[in-house]
């Protein structure tokens, strides 16, 4: 459980202001951190001890009677430090100080809980909208057979006119009369004006 809340905020402006601590002296300044330090790490609550004279002078390193002596101190009227509970039949230690600092860090990580939800639905909801919003090309419509042959015709049209235009044919050699010379010129001259034409 104490893993679950590893690090523990303390603010040294509000300590030395404390009246309570300031009456401290080093042994119970000390004897106060480490008791606030344990209560954090071992607690199933972050914030209570067990009031125990052998625990306590266990983790300040000192004897029963003198971890006795440091809550006395501790208890002291009007000064009062940490307050006495009951549980599970046993008196504990219990720091209002750390409590509020539980209940901080709960809150804070149910507003970040909260805030990765949102995100996640905000997240979800934008996918399926972009997958709605997109148009897949229809790669199963076949080309239009008729289109595609008329304009292979129409090339092969103009292809042809064009490889034709300026030509000038010339005159069949049967239908020339060899016996007239004038006939034959002028059959020469068409085939010499069709092959300049070629050129």
């Amino acid at each position: 459980m104490a893993s679950s809340l590893p690090s523990l905020q303390f603010y040294p402006a509000d300590y030395l202001s404390d009246y309570k601590t300031q009456r401290l002296t080093l042994e119970e300044h000390g004897a106060y951190h480490l008791l606030l330090w344990h209560m954090w790490k071992d607690s199933e609550d972050h914030c209570s001890f067990p009031l125990d004279y052998a625990a306590l002078g266990g983790i300040w390193r000192v004897c029963p009677e003198v971890a006795e002596k440091i809550v006395d101190s501790f208890q002291a009227p009007n000064m009062t430090l940490f307050k006495v509970v009951k549980r599970r039949a046993s008196d504990y230690l219990f720091s209002k100080r750390l409590r509020e600092q539980v209940n901080q860090l709960e809150t804070y990580r149910e507003q970040q809980a909260e805030k990765g939800r949102r995100s996640g639905v905000a997240r979800r909801a934008n996918a399926v909208n972009r997958s709605s919003t997109t148009v897949e090309p229809n790669t199963n419509q076949l080309p239009d057979a008729g289109s595609t042959e008329t304009k292979s015709s129409s090339s092969s049209s103009l292809s042809s006119s064009n490889s034709n235009k300026g030509l000038c044919h010339p005159q069949p050699v049967d239908t020339v009369d060899d016996t007239d010379p004038a006939s034959v010129r002028e059959a020469l001259r068409a085939s010499y004006t069709g092959l300049r034409a070629v050129e």
